[in-house]
């Protein structure tokens, strides 16, 4: 089952439970919290994805060695 799904029906026991205003109100604001966290996890990991980068080797320029005399 999906994370998002799993929320749904978390906040539908939620809404359908019967409790004291300020429980109700809590539980109402911690599945919120939960499905931004959800969510943003979910964008983060598809940058992560979609951002890899690939590097591809090239010939490595020719670097002078030690006690050769510079050019000018």
């Amino acid at each position: 089952m999906d994370p998002i799904q799993a929320l749904d029906m978390l906040s539908q026991v939620v809404k359908g439970a019967r409790l004291p205003y300020g429980e109700h109100v809590l539980l109402e604001r911690s599945v919120d919290v939960l499905r931004t966290a959800i969510t943003e996890n979910a964008k983060a990991s598809e940058d992560e994805e979609s951002d890899v980068e690939v590097f591809e080797e090239t010939a490595k320029s020719k670097t002078p060695r030690r006690g050769e005399r510079r050019q000018k």
